[in-house]
């Protein structure tokens, strides 16, 4: 049985301990009621216990896909992705698109756009003609 199919198993115990518990509080006059009572409280919280141990081995042990992995790599898959991609964000930015010339088969290591390094001194160069003007 599968890990999977051994969780929904489980949940199916631990609805059962949960009626049980229902029933014996319904019945409380009764001789075993409390006893009952405490018998399902104790298999309830051992099913729940097992239950997320259960479900720490299915996260843990389920694999990875990873989709630019292998051997059975499909290119025309990832650049039609890449493609979707540029296609998206020259929508999102139309304009001062700073990522207008890139090359898709880089796919998402999209580089940096390059600060202007000289309208950035040319400004510096202003701001300090006017803090002369000003006196600062």
């Amino acid at each position: 049985m599968n890990l999977k199919n051994k969780d929904v198993g489980i949940a199916v115990d631990i609805m059962k301990q949960e009626e049980i518990k229902i029933e014996s509080l319904k019945n409380h006059k009764e001789k075993d009621s409390k006893e009952n009572y405490e018998n399902a409280l104790r298999e309830q919280k051992r099913l729940i216990d097992q239950r997320k141990k259960n479900v720490k081995d299915m996260l843990m042990n389920v694999p990875r896909v990873n989709p630019d992995y292998g051997k059975d790599m499909d290119k025309d898959l990832f650049n039609a992705r890449d493609n979707a991609l540029t296609e998206q964000l020259n929508k999102d930015f139309p304009r001062n698109n700073p990522y207008k010339n890139i090359n898709p088969d880089e796919g998402l290591n999209m580089p940096k756009p390059e600060i202007n390094r000289e309208k950035s001194q040319n400004i510096n160069e202003q701001l300090k003609k006017l803090r002369e003007r000003v006196g600062n």
